[in-house]
């Protein structure tokens, strides 16, 4: 994943224990968080944006204190089956919550 921290002396260390050359760690560190990912498998290495739309980088990409706090908030006031309703009207696209029902 994206860490631009990675070229710092301490992450660069880390990452070179993962096996990741010079200019592997370079892309991590200029790699866009939340859009770009550094793979490394036994078919190659790439690095690859991941396009998420609106609704699957809310939901996925909820990882940040502030969202947690928004989903505990939500999964305490709400039954399990309207979290995502409310989630998504919560995080400004209330638009999607009819694509919910089906």
């Amino acid at each position: 994943m994206p860490n631009d921290r990675a070229i710092e002396p301490q992450g660069r260390e880390a990452y070179a224990r993962f096996g990741l050359n010079e200019r592997q760690i370079e892309l991590i560190s200029r790699a866009m968080p939340k859009r770009d990912y550094y793979l490394q498998s036994s078919r190659g290495n790439r690095l690859f944006e991941l396009r998420l739309g609106p609704i699957a980088l809310a939901l996925c990409g909820a990882s940040d204190l502030a969202l947690q706090t928004r989903i505990d908030a939500l999964l305490g006031e709400y039954c399990p089956e309207q979290f995502a309703e409310r989630f998504l009207a919560a995080s400004g696209i209330d638009w999607a919550t009819g694509l919910l029902s089906g």
